[in-house]
């Protein structure tokens, strides 16, 4: 995975539960949106 997706959500870093498991779960839904598109 490309670590730029994550940039934004380093500014609460400190406060994210399970911060791995929430990073792919994150990544994961990126690379779904960006292989079926936006919108339904």
């Amino acid at each position: 995975m490309v670590s730029h997706e994550f940039a934004q959500m380093d500014a609460n870093e400190n406060k994210i539960l399970f911060k791995d498991l929430s990073y792919k779960i994150v990544g994961l839904a990126i690379q779904v949106q960006n292989k079926l598109g936006y919108g339904l």
